[in-house]
């Protein structure tokens, strides 16, 4: 598996702090309406005849054609259907390249580092995913502030939990939104046995 996605600093460094905290992917406005484009009523379709398979192979045909190859929601969507880490990350690695709006991607893609275990990345693009959220005006309520938060939990710093999950569910938001709990506690285990400080100076600087 290719290690494009893996960092070149130690967690237990300054330099950590500054890759975390310093914005990498360029963010975007993403002004197409990929409903009105018709692409979710053609995946929609395929799921109904053909299932999770279907929905997959619809969002595949639809990123090959010109007007659809750089929209985050497709590429999004083939990798909430791909079971194996490696499929999900090329997914990601060709999305990030092509798509303006980049952050959504970067919370799949600290997702899929949790579930590699490598927390240190997961924290790393969660952080940029924000960053970039910050950047378009729309922090409030954006879903990388909930694993943050836990990853927060789970590194001991504890204004930093409140705050960022404060962030997560900002007051007149809307109804609450939780991590499921096999996926909290896989944060907990992860950054409990990989833990440092600059790893929670990242979190507190975040929240």
């Amino acid at each position: 598996m290719a290690d494009w996605y893996r960092l070149d600093v130690p967690a237990d460094s300054a330099q950590y702090v500054d890759a975390c905290l310093q914005p990498r992917f360029t963010e975007q406005d993403e002004p197409r309406d990929i409903r009105a484009m018709g692409g979710i009523a053609e995946i929609a379709a395929a799921s109904r005849t053909e299932g999770r398979a279907g929905s997959r192979r619809v969002a595949a045909d639809l990123l090959a054609r010109p007007e659809f190859a750089d929209h985050d929601v497709l590429y999004s969507w083939l990798i909430d259907e791909q079971r194996d880490p490696s499929g999900a990350l090329e997914s990601l690695r060709v999305g990030l390249d092509r798509c303006p709006r980049k952050r959504f991607l970067l919370d799949r893609l600290g997702l899929v580092m949790l579930r590699l275990h490598h927390g240190p990345e997961a924290l790393y693009y969660w952080a940029q995913a924000t960053g970039g959220a910050i950047r378009a005006g729309r922090a409030d309520g954006f879903s990388s502030y909930l694993f943050l938060a836990h990853v927060a939990r789970a590194l001991g710093a504890r204004q930093a939990t409140s705050q960022l999950a404060r962030r997560a569910n900002p007051e007149g938001g809307g109804p609450p939104i939780e991590l499921e709990p096999e996926l909290a506690d896989e944060v907990t285990r992860v950054f409990e046995a990989q833990r440092t400080r600059p790893m929670k100076a990242v979190v507190e600087a975040l929240a």
